[in-house]
């Protein structure tokens, strides 16, 4: 994640989480939507593409943070 500094003009992350509790009732569901989120042609377009008035609300998530979700989701 970028550290935030004073330019008015600098985009806001605004970070989401997607949790699998260990003992989920639908956990392979669970697992199969979290891994669709950080997909970038799944969730990640999504992401990026909402808007609301015109105005585009979230960024996709950085790519440095994608590598970390990807192994945590393989353990």
């Amino acid at each position: 994640m970028e550290a935030h500094d004073e330019d008015e003009d600098q985009t806001l992350l605004n970070p989401a989480h997607a949790l699998v509790g260990t003992w989920s009732k639908y956990r392979d569901m669970a697992n199969a939507f979290a891994d669709w989120m950080v997909r970038d042609e799944g969730g990640q377009k999504v992401v990026g593409g909402f808007k609301k008035y015109g105005q585009i609300l979230y960024t996709r998530a950085p790519k440095e943070e994608m590598k970390w979700v990807a192994v945590e989701m393989s353990k």
